[in-house]
């Protein structure tokens, strides 16, 4: 082995890393390792040809660095595989060839063409190496592992995710781990790298990538050496620095961090995660390096201590000026059964190689992030079964356990605004919550019975009015999990005895923004009762039927604090979406800061309680018309007049706007797969279809329901709030 390589001895992570013994072979990691030279030239030759490495191979004395430096990790990680049979060098070896496959310069089919050309060169390179030094079991073992390999790297997943990593070589320790757990979700990456550790040229190159639109970015602005100020503190001469200097380090560390996380919630919609920091030192368990990490531990701690409440507070911050779109990767909890040295101990350590604990923990992290971005994100509704999911036990047979930390994450994405409901085959005069975190009242709604669960699901879609991809389905039951399933494919299916489903939907939790809209559970309880108070009414007439839920209705412009949930409400809703319409934040607060564009927004209420904003137009103002591009009306309010009442604002509007010759109203529609309920909304309220779009034109008004309070300050004549009834 190079003399500047040391790899750690190799010990478990958890049980789930697990030695592998079938990948063990002695004679096998000798031989690879005693061949590592002539080994490492085959392999070189590969790349030689590259751009990207072409003026790096060199010769001499610069070709044996480029050696050691580049390629000879391929054979040390797998010697050391075959040696140990732990598959964290196997997954080393998968990220280390990520990086080397990695060029910010070629397509995607240009990278996998290049990717399969090279991986069949590296493979025939081993083989035809190791034949006739190793036995033909030995050489078929490592066939075997070499297409393993090949096949991670190559695989064809049912989605690829375009994901930006901000750091330093923590990504190299990430990306091995992280590939192989993600292809188990069938999700693939399509990563981009910014790693420049100059604040200034990051900031930059991150200008450059804001067009483009990334699903997810990671930023890990502290992990090892990615802050050269922050790293000062691994170094042992700092052990004796003062509380004050400690202070100023990360004062100038934060100040860089929070340049680049102005940068990043201004120009970027995507979800970012955002690490804190453990601030632990690599090393590679020598005495020397354990003393090291003994004399720095003072310094690095207090640093840890004062960065991370500064981030937070950060992200808060940023948040707020924008909208929740920056998320906390909190590194802490690693330390909780594991020493710094643990995080800290490297597998292996070379001149730019030197992966540590710390990453393949983090990797876990990754990706349940990036699995709950793919599976989850978007969904609404969280159907429970009850035995044996959200309790140990069957209630009515004995005494049950409650399952506190599965409640705990339900409720943690009920704050969130996902909504719980209950689908379970029992005696429901037996099922109560007592002693539980979650109680009857926090599902919107209960299917307990002992009716098929795909029976109950669609009673639930119907009462709910959501479509079957807006559901997750957790049981503990096999049957139940693929009678379901396969039934109604569309429902994500978890298994609620798998401590990884709870792990991905407590990710899923963490990348939620808060509610903007008031509880969302406490609506749906009250459209219940809502449409019971109506139901029970009978056979009056509508006017007087409407009448009696005191309907107060609220129409503004909207400001700042509007605009992402304006932003929901139009990307949220289909079915009365006159134009089929998605937009994002920046789009919608540009408008909002354009003075020829206006954002009209209703709010209402009635005697049960508040329904929130619940309907929103953009309006364009030409010389010759108002335009109105965008008008989206949520589910909850049909049938209550409010689109009309909203449309005669905008045509008052249109009057005031030249005094008395009115502006023309050009109203935008496309008929979608699920638009039908608005298609009458323009013809209904006296426009006329002209080719493209629905015109308005004259003084005359449908009037306003009755049985609506209208609180109109849209019309700069209104002056005041006006009431409009």
């Amino acid at each position: 082995m190079n003399p500047e390589s040391a790899p750690a001895e190799p010990r478990s992570l958890s049980a789930a890393d697990q030695v592998e013994s079938s990948g063990v072979d002695p004679v096998l990691a000798l031989a690879l390792l005693a061949n590592q030279g002539p080994l490492s030239e085959v392999l070189a030759a590969g790349i030689a040809g590259w751009e990207k490495y072409a003026d790096q191979v060199g010769v001499g004395e610069v070709r044996a660095r480029f050696l050691a430096r580049e390629i000879h990790a391929f054979v040390d990680y797998l010697s050391l595989y075959f040696r140990t049979g732990d598959s964290t060098y196997k997954n080393l070896y998968i990220g280390e060839k990520i990086k080397q496959l990695y060029h910010g310069g070629e397509t995607q089919p240009e990278a996998l063409a290049r990717a399969r050309t090279l991986l069949d060169f590296d493979e025939k390179a081993f083989l035809e190496g190791m034949a006739g030094r190793v036995a033909g079991g030995s050489l078929e073992r490592l066939k075997t592992t070499l297409d393993e390999i090949r096949a991670i790297l190559l695989s064809e997943p049912t989605t690829t995710l375009d994901v930006l990593l901000i750091g330093d070589c923590l990504y190299l320790d990430i990306q091995g781990f992280l590939r192989v757990a993600c292809l188990q979700h069938g999700i693939g990456l399509n990563c981009t790298y910014a790693v420049v550790k100059n604040g200034v040229i990051l900031r930059n190159e991150l200008k450059e990538l804001a067009s483009r639109p990334f699903d997810l970015i990671f930023y890990s602005p502290f992990s090892y050496e990615f802050s050269p100020t922050l790293s000062q503190l691994n170094r042992y001469q700092q052990s004796l620095a003062s509380r004050e200097r400690i202070r100023g380090i990360v004062d100038e560390v934060m100040t860089d961090v929070e340049a680049t996380l102005n940068l990043l919630a201004s120009r970027f919609e995507c979800p970012i995660v955002v690490h804190n920091t453990v601030n632990v030192r690599r090393h590679d368990s020598s005495f020397r390096e354990l003393a090291k990490n003994f004399l720095t531990r003072r310094a690095r701690v207090q640093a840890r201590n004062l960065i991370n409440p500064k981030l937070l507070a950060a992200l808060e911050q940023r948040n707020a000026m924008t909208f929740e779109h920056l998320f906390l990767l909190d590194e802490t909890p690693l330390l909780k059964g594991r020493s710094e040295n643990e995080l800290g101990r490297m597998f292996y350590n070379s001149e730019i190689q030197h992966p540590a604990v710390l990453g393949v923990l983090l990797a876990e992290n990754y990706s349940r992030l990036l699995a709950a971005s793919v599976g989850l994100m978007g969904r609404k509704v969280v159907v429970c079964d009850l035995d044996n999911t959200l309790w140990a036990g069957e209630i009515g047979e004995g005494k049950v356990t409650h399952y506190l930390d599965r409640q705990k994450i339900l409720k943690s994405l009920m704050d969130k605004g996902i909504v719980l409901a209950i689908n379970s085959k029992n005696d429901p005069a037996n099922v109560h919550f007592e002693g539980g975190l979650l109680q009857q009242r926090d599902f919107v709604d209960s299917q307990i019975n002992w009716d098929s669960k795909v029976t109950n699901m669609k009673r639930i879609r119907e009462n709910l009015n959501l479509k079957y991809k807006d559901y997750v389905f957790i049981d503990d039951r096999g049957d139940q999990l693929e009678l379901v399933g396969s039934s109604l494919p569309e429902i994500r299916v978890l298994d609620a005895t798998a401590d990884e489903s709870w792990r991905l939907l407590e990710a899923w939790a963490s990348l939620l923004p808060a509610q903007n809209e008031g509880d969302r559970t406490q609506l749906y309880h009250e459209r219940k009762v809502r449409e019971d108070f109506v139901s029970e009414i009978g056979e009056e007439d509508q006017g007087t039927l409407f009448a009696n839920l005191e309907i107060k209705l609220t129409l503004r412009k909207a400001v700042r604090n509007d605009l992402q949930r304006v932003t929901e409400l139009i990307n949220r809703t289909n079915q009365f979406n006159l134009a089929g319409s998605r937009t994002n934040f920046g789009e919608i607060s540009n408008w909002q800061a354009d003075p020829d564009w206006t954002i009209v927004v209703a709010e209402a209420s009635d005697k049960f309680g508040q329904m929130g904003l619940i309907c929103s137009a953009v309006l364009h103002r030409t010389e010759a018309a108002i335009e109105i591009p965008i008008f989206v009306l949520s589910c909850r309010v049909f049938g209550y007049g409010i689109e009309t009442t909203l449309l005669n604002a905008v045509k008052r509007l249109a009057r005031n706007e030249v005094g008395e010759t009115p502006l023309a109203i050009r109203g935008v529609y496309k008929e979608t797969s699920h638009n039908a309920p608005c298609k009458a909304m323009y013809p209904d309220n006296g426009f006329t279809w002209e080719g493209a779009v629905w015109i308005y034109q004259g003084d005359d008004s449908v009037i306003n329901p009755s049985w609506l309070e209208v609180n109109d300050s849209i019309s700069p004549s209104a002056g005041k709030p006006v009431d409009q009834r």
